[in-house]
């Protein structure tokens, strides 16, 4: 299985989003999430992967960057929630890029929001090696990149969006996560331990053509982002 997606990804968003007026902490935030993937999924090739404690230590880590632009504790905390709501999601062929783009081609083109159109353009590029059938996968090191990304995204955007930025643009990925996570810490099972009760999971038993689960949930997030953005200019 060739994860050389996850490090393809990382290299065109880093290298676009450097074009735009993201800064150097960001940058170097964004740079260290996909290194703490990128270990852990070379890890899993040999070892199976990283400790939980180590690779959220390396998360915080990733995190703490986007103090040198906020200065609160609760933009760490969103960024680390964001990178792993979208590591869960990356769990079935154009998921987690079906979702990204879902969510970030309505704010591209309705706010201008330039970043979030370097990630979708990315993702879009992505697009035929990864659906209907993946042909390169995105790993840890791609899922972390991306998370960081648009957790970043909703944090920049707040300004002019408001506070459902932080749901409107994760919507579909904090919904898979919490369900899941809810699921097996009730059935006693860890958080992180795989299974098959993800939202896609799901929707792949009651449709039946895996190919559909991705636009479904592609949808939702895009229309999650354009009510968003209905009910912040009528306000």
């Amino acid at each position: 299985m060739s994860l050389g997606g996850g490090i393809a990804v990382a290299i065109v968003v880093l290298a676009g989003l450097a074009f735009t007026d993201t800064s150097v902490p960001i940058l170097a935030g964004l740079a260290t999430a996909f290194a703490v993937g990128l270990i852990d999924d070379a890890r899993k090739a040999q070892h199976g992967g990283l400790r939980w404690q180590w690779k959220l230590a390396g998360q915080f880590l990733a995190a703490a960057f986007v103090l040198f632009e906020r200065p609160e504790a609760s933009a760490v905390l969103w960024l680390v929630v964001c990178m792993n709501a979208w590591n869960f999601l990356d769990n079935t062929d154009g998921v987690l890029l079906g979702t990204g783009l879902g969510a970030l081609v309505p704010v591209a083109l309705l706010c201008g929001h330039i970043p979030s159109l370097v990630v979708a353009t990315t993702l879009l590029a992505f697009t035929p090696f990864q659906w209907p059938r993946a042909r390169i996968y995105f790993g840890d090191s791609g899922s972390h990149t991306i998370g960081f990304a648009i957790g970043w995204f909703a944090i920049d955007l707040f300004p002019t969006v408001g506070p459902a930025a932080f749901m409107a643009l994760h919507f579909v990925a904090h919904a898979d996560m919490w369900q899941v996570v809810a699921v097996r810490v009730i059935q006693g099972i860890p958080p992180w331990r795989g299974d098959r009760r993800h939202l896609a999971h799901r929707l792949q038993r009651w449709i039946l053509v895996p190919a559909i689960g991705p636009i479904f949930l592609a949808a939702q997030a895009a229309i999650a982002v354009l009510v968003l953005l209905v009910l912040t200019t009528r306000q």
